[in-house]
């Protein structure tokens, strides 16, 4: 690191840091602010490409910027934790010798970092608390977070000191590797770390639990696994021998030769658990982790924001819809879900009201829907949403022409007439006689009678509105309107940025429905909307849709639950310049669609008012919609797959029918054939089986679903404290201030343990009481970051 410019550094942007540290020859890659990498691979996606990192940075501008310690950058860390970490360092220098400055970062913690070169041809492990010192050591299979990331205290990591990268003195070697020579000796203690003792632990109870038939192969495969930290000397061979005889179901002859056999083994081939950090196979995702493998290090969690949902295949979307979405987002360089989630929005927009499904007799569903297109910066959203949007827009500039001169007309008579009304009232009030008052007052009634109501121009879409604005303007306009926007601030707006932070959001909730709402107004007499709809389609960057359920009223009130969400994969860095132009003959055929639905008379009802037509399923439809309900409805039970987002799963099988009818209202033009086939209900399936996973993205990165949001707390919690291992009662303890009960907080420990981050090891009742809490061990690999 002796070409880097500290003073630079250390007022960049993210971007230009991680840049710099790359042309200065050290692979870089993006952490969160829990130090956690927000790539799948972590660290060793690190990388000097530049183009590369900008596609990282562009895509989270605020990450921590990782630098792998090791081979991989030539640098070790001596890692100087507080509180007694300096004092450890002030002890050790005081016996070895002073170490030579070089290269050092203060932590957001107000730990220090000391930069050492790598010899050539040396490898150092990483270590946690060399020699029982809170000095760690950061080395192969390890990282460090730099300047100018963010620690998660929200204090800025810093270089402290100037001085280039030095060598370390041979004593730090040794001293170093000093307990991870093969001492071949008992532990002083009667149980090991809990890396050590959830090994053993495990491997006793395999024998215990062994079948007939594996039960030889078995204890030998444990008798080796724990004979080698025997020999590392972090297990006591007389514990290890005793606890496997008395595990086994074998013949004691039998027994004693086979634990003898891979005692031996193992005592040969010695190998320490304390300090070993070290990532030298892909994760293993079975249910059942094995526990060498994780308590060594070479269990990688899978990281929270590592999932990428499939994205929706083109050959799911029927005929026109799919024609012009490929060639929108081909033509703009974009995800195929961000052209189908807007012009999902646009027909929506132009059906709404006008037609609804019948379910079942009883039962009809509306069409309008509620979307959403997470995607950062630089995504050329807008061109998309306008494009989608164009026929809309053209429609009402039509209308409003050609309305122009009626508009202008009859506010022109109106004017007048209330000129002369207000004349006669003045004239009432100054008659000398009560029969001038009296013709007056005739005259005045006359001409109230006679004032036309003004025409408004036509409008099928609002931009940021109030609720309260919202229902004025759906009350002129059938009752119906839409927002597509390229950005997510009406959620700002319905969280209460007008109302000084009160949400109001009920309106908001029922137009999704088409349900009655009355809706105060301060002053004025309250709106009734007895048919309401709305369409919703935004497309915010993810850090909105983070910040979504921390918006009062939205997590509890169903709002989250109404939207479909489309999570796409950004193609930022791998557009290509000399983009296929929008054949004409699709966008013409887009427009046409969309017109002809908006073109299409309404449906009146006996005493002439506007009613909406009713689509159909047909057999085949139905057949696919009841089967599709059915499994989505057994899902919904414990530990099926939306056990823990029942909300949004339980809105899905009418969200796919409303799907359904609008790929059906896409195939033509005009609005006439009102059944919806077969094939279209099974490619409305396939989207919202799609959709299904970029729900779960949505929700897990706003850390919606329950277990999950127990999961991310109790990890913040048992990182900040640097734990290694801890009880059930005890994480309950933690995070009571966020989760009261026991059930929850296990919830979330499941979803830790399934992602590798803990390994639980189970605790037995003994004697009377409840049975104790299970223990959780902390995944080493945790302790490199």
């Amino acid at each position: 690191m002796n070409s880097l410019n500290l003073d630079y550094l250390s007022n960049a942007s993210q971007l230009d840091a991680a840049l710099h540290y790359a042309e200065a020859g050290f692979p870089v890659f993006p952490c969160d602010r829990s130090k956690a990498p927000k790539v799948k691979t972590g660290f060793m996606a690190a990388t000097t490409d530049l183009g590369q990192i900008r596609k990282w940075w562009t895509m989270w501008p605020g990450a921590s910027i990782g630098i792998p310690t090791g081979a991989a950058s030539g640098v070790f860390v001596l890692d100087i934790d507080m509180p007694n970490g300096p004092r450890d360092l002030d002890c050790l220098e005081s016996e070895k010798g002073r170490l030579p400055d070089t290269l050092s970062q203060r932590t957001g913690s107000g730990g220090l970092h000391h930069f050492y070169a790598v010899p050539d041809g040396f490898k150092i492990k990483n270590k946690v608390r060399v020699a029982g010192t809170q000095i760690d050591v950061r080395g192969h299979g390890g990282y460090v977070i730099v300047p100018p990331s963010l620690h998660p205290s929200g204090n800025k990591y810093i270089w402290s000191d100037e001085h280039p990268v030095s060598d370390a003195p041979e004593w730090l070697f040794d001293w170093i590797a000093q307990d991870s020579v093969l001492k071949n000796k008992p532990t002083k203690e009667a149980k090991g770390t809990p890396y050590v003792e959830a090994a053993f632990d495990a491997e006793v109870r395999a024998v215990r639990q062994a079948p007939e038939g594996a039960r030889n192969d078995t204890l030998n495969k444990a008798a080796y696994n724990l004979a080698q930290l025997v020999g590392a000397g972090e297990l006591d061979q007389a514990r290890v021998e005793t606890a496997l005889l008395e595990a086994s179901n074998l013949p004691d002859i039998e027994k004693a030769r086979t634990i003898k056999s891979g005692m031996d083994a193992g005592k040969a081939e010695p190998r320490s658990l304390s300090h070993s950090n070290v990532i030298n196979s892909p994760a293993d995702r079975k249910a059942e982790v094995d526990v060498m493998s994780f308590v060594s290090g070479n269990i990688t969690p899978v990281q929270f924001d590592a999932h990428l949902p499939s994205p929706v295949s083109h050959d799911l979307v029927p005929g026109l819809l799919r024609d012009y979405c490929v060639a929108l987002s081909e033509f703009v360089q974009v995800p195929f879900e961000l052209a189908l989630c807007a012009a999902l929005g646009a027909i929506s927009v132009a059906g709404q009201k006008k037609y609804k499904v019948e379910v079942f007799p009883g039962h009809s569903e509306p069409i309008n829907i509620y979307s959403l297109c997470a995607l950062p910066p630089g995504e050329r959203k807008s061109a998309v949403v306008e494009n989608c949007k164009a026929p809309l827009k053209k429609w009402e500039m039509e209308n409003r022409q050609a309305m122009k001169e009626t508009i202008e007309a009859t506010s022109s008579e109106r004017k007048t007439l209330l000129k002369a009304i207000e004349h006669r009232r003045s004239k009432a009030a100054s008659a000398s006689s009560s029969s001038d008052r009296e013709k007056y007052i005739r005259e005045i009634r006359e001409l109230e009678q006679e004032l036309p109501e003004v025409p408004v121009s036509p409008r099928l879409l609002a931009d940021d509105f109030t609720p309260e604005a919202l229902a004025e303007i759906m009350s002129e306009h059938d009752q119906k309107i839409g927002l597509i926007e390229a950005e997510g601030g009406i959620f700002e707006t319905f969280a209460g940025r007008y109302t000084n932070g009160i949400p109001n959001i009920d309106g908001v909730l029922k137009f999704w429905g088409n349900e009655s709402v009355s809706v105060d107004r301060k002053g004025k007499e309250p709106i009734y909307l007895g048919d309401p709809a709305l369409t919703l389609c935004v497309c915010p960057q993810p850090d909105v849709v983070q910040g979504l359920a921390e918006k009062a009223g939205f997590k509890g009130r169903g709002l989250l639950g109404r939207l479909l969400y489309f999570m796409p994969q950004s193609r930022l860095g791998t557009r290509i310049i000399n983009a296929p132009v929008m054949p004409e003959r699709i966008k013409r055929a887009y427009e046409a669609m969309i017109l002809g639905l908006l073109d299409t008379p309404w449906l009146l009802d006996s005493e002439g008012n506007r009613t909406h037509y009713l689509m159909h399923l047909d057999s085949e439809a139905k057949e696919r919609r009841d089967d599709f309900a059915i499994e989505v409805e057994k899902q919904l039970l414990p530990e099926g797959e939306f056990e823990h987002m029942t909300d949004w799963a339980g809105k899905l099988p009418g969200m796919m029918v409303r799907i359904a009818a609008l790929l059906q209202l896409s195939q033509q033009r005009g609005g006439n054939d009102l059944v919806i086939t077969g094939p279209v209900m099974k490619a409305a399936i396939g989207i919202a089986a799609v959709l299904v996973e970029h729900a779960k993205k949505a929700f897990s990165l706003m850390g919606t679903d329950a277990a999950h949001e127990s999961a991310k707390t109790i990890l913040k919690w048992f990182q900040t404290r640097r734990l290694e291992e801890f009880s059930g009662r005890e994480a309950l303890r933690g995070v009571r201030g966020r989760f009261s009960k026991m059930a929850e907080v296990n919830a979330g420990l499941d979803v830790l343990v399934d992602r590798c981050y803990l390994y639980r090891q189970s605790s037995e009742k003994r004697g009377r009481g409840r049975k104790p809490s299970d223990t959780y061990v902390v995944n080493p690999y945790l302790m490199g970051e």
